[in-house]
């Protein structure tokens, strides 16, 4: 990319802190970059102060509408100051403009409250099954297909599409459709991406912005990756457990108390405690429904040594038998 392709793509409305770090590797990988960029944003401000001039503003008027081959931008800022004056406005108008003002694919937002699911067809005709307390926003149309996860979980199921790829975007991670039915999951600062049908390939940037770790997953892969960088596991699950939640009914196979407990409450506004840290490792497997929090406490009260407190405001406290 070049310079003034940078100076577009940084006042674009879309530009991410990704992007930022991508242009400060670019100007300061090669002094001429540094100062190509300097040209553009003299050229840029120039042609500010220039655009009220109306023989400029023919001018310009004329150089759109032909579309007339330049000289480097370079070359211009040579020129004496009368006619760089002129051609500064020309070339921005030319060479920067038509970055700036390319419509773009409008960015459309999605999520629910706790305790809610939704699901959302876009436009090419994939998709996106909204977990609770999620969101997304999703850009997608001609020539772009992509969304970002910006909290909780989703599932996609994506049309394929050789010429335009499907791409989801969380944290420093991004996932690419390779024509495939996949999950995923953001919560604290881990992402979790998992395959149940075709295939996916997964990129993490790392926190420093730099292309780190990238893999494939077949169904049945479950990936899960922090984006601080530390993290970066594979393994293999049940497809149907780990998608229980797409049905409403959440599966466990001998999880820790505390994570299920921590589970349910995802789903409700009405919160279970552990009143006993000695609670939290007991094994736990099981199917038990979202959201409902009674069922699931007789459920353990019926099938562990677990018994249950519920106070005035209708709090419930887990203790030992």
């Amino acid at each position: 990319m070049d310079a003034e392709h940078w100076f577009a793509r940084l006042r674009a409305p879309d530009c991410t802190p990704a992007d930022k770090r991508a242009f400060e590797r670019w100007k300061t990988a090669d002094p001429e970059h540094a100062a190509d960029y300097q040209d553009v944003e003299q050229l840029y401000e120039q042609s500010l102060a220039l655009q009220s001039d109306p023989v400029i503003a023919a001018a310009t008027r004329t150089a759109l509408r032909r579309r007339a081959s330049l000289p480097s931008m370079r070359w211009l800022g040579r020129l004496v100051v009368p006619v760089a004056g002129l051609f500064a406005l020309v070339a921005v108008a030319l060479f920067v403009w038509p970055l700036l003002s390319t419509p773009t694919i409008a960015e459309a937002h999605y999520s629910t409250r706790v305790g809610e699911r939704l699901s959302i067809v876009l436009a090419d005709g994939s998709t996106v099954l909204l977990d609770t307390a999620s969101s997304v926003a999703a850009r997608v149309g001609a020539g772009e297909r992509s969304v970002r996860l910006l909290a909780g979980q989703a599932q996609f199921q994506v049309i394929h599409n050789d010429k335009i790829p499907f791409t989801v975007n969380v944290g420093t991670g991004t996932i690419r459709d390779i024509g495939t039915q996949f999950s995923v999951r953001t919560e604290d600062a881990r992402v979790t991406v998992t395959v149940s049908e075709g295939a996916v390939s997964v990129s993490d940037s790392g926190p420093d912005g730099a292309r780190q770790r990238s893999d494939q997953l077949q169904p049945g892969d479950q990936l899960v990756f922090s984006e601080t960088g530390v993290l970066w596991e594979k393994h293999k699950v049940d497809v149907k457990l780990a998608g229980g939640w797409i049905t409403g009914d959440l599966a466990f196979a001998d999880e820790s108390l505390g994570a299920v407990v921590h589970e349910m409450n995802r789903y409700t506004a009405a919160q279970i405690r552990v009143g006993d840290p000695r609670l939290n490792e007991l094994r736990v497997s099981g199917v038990f429904h979202a959201g409902d929090q009674q069922s699931f406490v007789l459920a353990l009260q019926s099938g562990w040594p677990v018994r249950s407190e519920q106070d005035s405001a209708g709090r419930i406290t887990l203790l030992p038998q």
